[in-house]
Parts: structure tokens; sequence; C-alpha cells
């Protein structure tokens, strides 16, 4: 994680956050002889300007800029993405509600009419109550309750609606906001929206553009790894200057008929071997399900990143990996990193039972050299002594300290489902690792 860039990131934030502040202050008539009225469309208005930087800062957040992402990491930008959210929600909230009060008591008229007047009869607010419902709709779909019902392709082409409200609301802004009288402030404004969108757009289509170009990815071969999970295999040209490391992931969309729409985010399970990168996929929808059997050879690959910070620190020498079954994929690609780098690395693989194992051989060979170990653990079977380093049950923190005594000295890496990273982030941290000892992201979008 790339921190020495995170106290810039925010300074820009909140340095941004001041100026429209100090703008907005200069702008509104709130002082002794103010009224009520006055005071509340003030507070309406720059409900509706932080709500507009609020959806910027959303952009950028999304963007998958290196700068940021490499900062933040993907849980923590995740997090900054949903809590931004919500304080975007609240000043979605309160911006039409403060105005209709305040232009309510001016034109004594009740706060309904007053908004009813907004909605329906007012042709100069229609940006403003477009921006408003989709921005509502995207709310509600993102939540939590009704967001999991849906198929991530239809989410996915919801929240294209957000590019729309932004540039309805930053029209209705520029056309009727009184704090934009001020040449200075309409001018700022005007830059700091020009200068969010070319970041975006720099981030999400230029430079995988550029990548495209530069790599020619294409699909070269697909193999099953187990009844569930398959990998497929992507080369290209110079694909040594393409800056994966292992641990990373990307945004793939394959450019083919039926398959073009749809991008979707996948973990890379080995990084650059003759001429190849892969990935390795489990069947858990419908696209994923069908993706193997209609992907053809030879369609080129669209990809944004790599992505992620689940990566090597430099300057540390010990490691304890941990996966859970799928997770495995970024944990086979950071091993052999590691591997590379002559680290002293122990790996835990958690599975069911020896079916749902795959890339098993290619543990056991790094396992054969002098400073790795490979532990097999599998919750349906009872421990097969007559192999070596294959355990009954689940990874706990008592079967960690009996295989790996030098635990608390080691980068504690883990990846597999929910529940298991929660338990062993739990675990570990009341036995006394450090916050910054621990790396596990959820992949979750």
């Amino acid at each position: 994680m790339n921190k020495k860039y995170l106290w810039l990131i925010k300074l820009f934030f909140v340095g941004n956050l001041l100026a429209i502040i100090t703008f907005w202050y200069h702008n509104s008539p709130i002082g002794p002889a103010s009224t009520v009225a006055d005071g509340l469309v003030s507070l309406g208005r720059i409900c509706g300007l932080l709500l507009a930087y609020l959806l910027l800062i959303q952009l950028i957040l999304i963007s998958r800029l290196k700068i940021i992402e490499g900062a933040l990491g993907h849980d923590k930008l995740a997090r900054w993405h949903r809590n931004l959210g919500i304080s975007a929600a609240l000043f979605l909230l309160a911006h039409p509600i403060l105005l209709a009060f305040g232009y309510a008591l001016n034109n004594s008229l009740s706060w309904s009419k007053q908004l009813y007047n907004f909605v329906f009869v007012s042709e100069a607010l229609t940006g403003a109550v477009l921006a408003t419902g989709l921005l509502i709709f995207i709310i509600l779909v993102s939540s939590r309750v009704i967001g999991r019902r849906w198929r991530y392709e239809i989410w996915y082409f919801i929240h294209l609606f957000v590019y729309l409200a932004i540039f309805a609301a930053f029209g209705h802004q520029v056309e009727l906001g009184g704090d934009f009288s001020q040449n200075a402030f309409l001018i700022y404004w005007y830059a700091l929206f020009i200068f969010f969108w070319v970041l975006y757009g720099y981030a999400r289509f230029l430079k995988p553009l550029n990548n495209l170009r530069r790599f020619r990815f294409q699909v070269s071969r697909i193999v099953p790894e187990s009844d569930s999970i398959y990998s497929i295999f992507i080369t290209g040209r110079h694909l040594e200057k393409f800056s994966l490391v292992g641990g990373q992931f990307g945004i793939f969309r394959f450019l083919q008929k039926g398959l073009w729409f749809e991008a979707h985010p996948f973990s890379f399970s080995r990084c650059l071997k003759d001429n190849e990168i892969r990935i390795s996929i489990k069947k858990l929808g419908n696209f994923t399900e069908k993706l193997p059997d209609k992907l053809k050879i030879g369609t080129t690959v669209f990809i944004e990143g790599p992505l992620g910070v689940f990566t090597a620190r430099p300057k540390k020498n010990k490691y304890l990996l941990i996966s859970g079954g799928i997770g495995i994929t970024p944990i086979c690609s950071l091993a052999e990193e590691l591997a590379k780098q002559k680290k002293d690395v122990r790996i835990f693989s958690a599975l069911k039972n020896p079916a749902e194992e795959v890339f098993g051989a290619e543990m056991s060979e790094l396992a054969s050299t002098a400073n790795f170990s490979y532990y097999r653990f599998y919750s349906e079977q009872t421990s097969d002594q007559a192999e070596q380093n294959i355990f009954a049950g689940r990874v706990k923190l008592e079967k960690i300290k009996s295989l790996v005594p030098d635990w608390r000295e080691r980068e504690i890496y883990f990846c597999g489902p929910p529940a298991m990273s929660t338990a062993l982030n739990k675990e570990l941290r009341q036995a006394g690792a450090s916050k910054k000892q621990l790396h596990w992201e959820r992949f979750n979008f």
C-alpha cells in the first residue's frame, strides 16, 4: 500500500471542501440582518454544493486511479465510497427540504405546496428533479436490502445512470445557483468539474485502452481446474512490461459477441509465465457459469488494472498465507512472487475435501524449496497421517501456533469466505497480532 500519497489525497479533498464552503459563505446572506427564510435557503444551497462535490469524489473513488487505489487499497476505498454515499444521501434529502421551507416562508406558502411547485410546476428545475430522482433510485438499489437481489450486471447497468445525474445536477447548479454570482466561484466550479472528469476518463478508459493497444491481450486457452473452477490464460505482446505483481486482481471485459457488455473482477492466479498471465474463476453466477463454454480462443480482452494492495511488503522476509476455497487464486500468485524473492513462506489451504483443491501441485512444488511449507486442512475429512502436511478441521489459532511458532514475526495474509476471514482477523488480533501485520481484502463489489 503506497501510503506516502494518502496525506496528499486527504489534503486535496479537504482543501477543495474548505474552498467550496468559503465561496458559499461569502455569497450567502447569513448575518445579523438575515431572516429565517434566508438561513434555510443558504443551508439548502450548501447542501446542494456538498452533494455535487461528494458525487465528484465518488467518481474518483470508482475510477481505479492508481495513486488513490494504491494508497487506500480496495477495502478502504470501498469503505470511503460507502460512507461518502451515506453522506451524499443525507445532503440529497436536506437540499430540497431546506429550500422548500425557505422559499415557502418567503412566498407565504405551505412547505408541501412549495415542494409541489418545485417538482411539478417550475420548468427551470427539471434538471434538478431528474438528478434527484435518479440519485434516490441508485441509492435504493445500492442498499443491502435491495441491492443483493439484483444480478451484478443489472446492478452495474443501473449505476451508469449516476453519470447522467451528475451532469443534470451540474447544469441545474450553474444555471440557477445563487452561489455562482461571483465569476471566480463559477470558474473554480467548472475547473473542478472538468478536472475530476478528466481524471476519471483517463483512469477508466484511456489508460486501459492504451494497455490494450500496447499489450494486445487475448485469450490463449481455457483449462478446467476442478468441477467448479476453471482458468483462463491470456497472452499478448511485451507482457513483461505489464506491471502485474502477485496478489492483484483486474476488471475483465471479453470483447466477444454476447460477452462484451459485462465487466467482472477476477484475481490473477499467476503472473507472467511463458508469455501468459492467468485468472482463475469459480462458477458462482450466470456469467461465470456460461463463460468457459461461450468464450472463444483468440478473443480480445479489455483489462482495467492490475488493482489491489494484497501484495508483498518489500522489506519483510517472513510470511504466512492462508486461503479458503477459491481464495487460493490471489494467494497462488502472491506465493509465486514471494518464491522469486526467496522469502520464508508458510501456506495454509482450507478446503472442504481433496476434490475442492486447485493448484495443489503448484503449491507443493513451491514447498519443495527450502523456505516454503504447504499445509492442507480438510473440514470434511479426518486427517490422513499417511500423507504429510494434511490436517482435519478448520484453520484455527492453535494450529497456527503449533505449525508456525514464529507467526508473530510474519506478515499474515488471508483470503477466503468472509466468515473465515473475519474470524481469523478477530482471533489473531485478540492473540496480539498488530493491525499492520494482517492483510486481507474482501474483493467484494
